[in-house]
Order: C-alpha cells, then structure tokens, then sequence
C-alpha cells in the first residue's frame, strides 16, 4: 500500500508539470513586490490576471476593487478574454460595470469593510467565479510558461 502511494506520488512529478512550478516561481519571483510599470512586457497580462484572481479568491471582488484601484481593470479583462478564459474576463466586466455603477467611499475601518460586504453585492459574481473551471489560475500559468519559452528563444 505505501509502496503504491509513493508511486502515485512520484508520477504525478511529471516533467512537464515541474517545468511549470519552475516557471511559476520564478514569474512570482520576477513581479511580486514590482509597480506595474517595471513589469516586462510579456509578464504584464499575466501580472494582471494574477493579481486579479488572488484578491477575488481571498476576499471577493470588493476587495480586489477596493486593494487595486491602481490596476487597469478593463486591461485585466481583455488580457484574461485574450488568455482564453473568456468567461472569467465576462465576470469581470460585469463587476467593474457594478462597482462603476454607484459613487464609493473606501472603508475606513474593518469594520466598515465588514458591513460593506454584508451587503453581498458581488456574491453572486464571486460564486460564478469560483466555479468556473478551469479555474483562472490554470489560464495564467499556462500563459507564464508560454511567455518563459518565448523569453528562452530569443
């Protein structure tokens, strides 16, 4: 039994899959703490997207509108549409149209923050989000290890 386990465990490192985690690291490692303006060109749509799913994974998408007021969202949804993930980039239009719809005031305080998403606005967004599948991060990834092979053949 534990034999079969560890055979499971050491096929499913395939090479293409580690290739990837290699890629990702070092995409992670390249614009994690970087303004979007240093950002090279190839990594931007996937800087985009990246930051786009992991606030809506975490808090929603009030709390991506609200942390990335600095991010061009409509340049987030094209890029995420042009990844293929064209019902994630749909979503996300849809949310910026809401979010524009109404005159907004930052929350001053968590709870503040707290009573804002009691109001649910974005549930139904959300949810619609976190079950499309492939889920976003599979469509980035993909583009990350298409932009390494790019960046080698150059």
């Amino acid at each position: 039994m534990l034999i079969r386990l560890f055979f499971a465990v050491l096929a499913s490192f395939s090479p293409t899959r580690m290739e990837s985690a290699q890629e990702w690291n070092a995409f992670l490692d390249r614009i994690y703490l970087v303004p979007l303006e240093e950002v090279e060109p190839r990594d931007r749509s996937p800087y985009l997207a990246f930051f786009y799913f992991s606030e809506v994974y975490n808090g929603g998408h009030l709390q991506y509108f609200l942390n990335k007021t600095y991010l061009p969202w409509e340049e987030t949804a094209d890029a995420i549409a042009a990844m293929g993930a064209i019902d994630h980039a749909e979503i996300l239009r849809e949310a910026i149209q809401r979010w524009r719809s109404q005159s907004r005031v930052r929350p001053e305080s968590a709870e503040e923050y707290v009573e804002g998403a009691l109001e649910a606005e974005f549930d139904d967004l959300d949810g619609a989000m976190y079950d499309l599948y492939p889920p976003l991060e599979e469509y980035v990834e993909k583009a990350v290890v298409r932009a390494a092979k790019e960046r080698e053949n150059r």
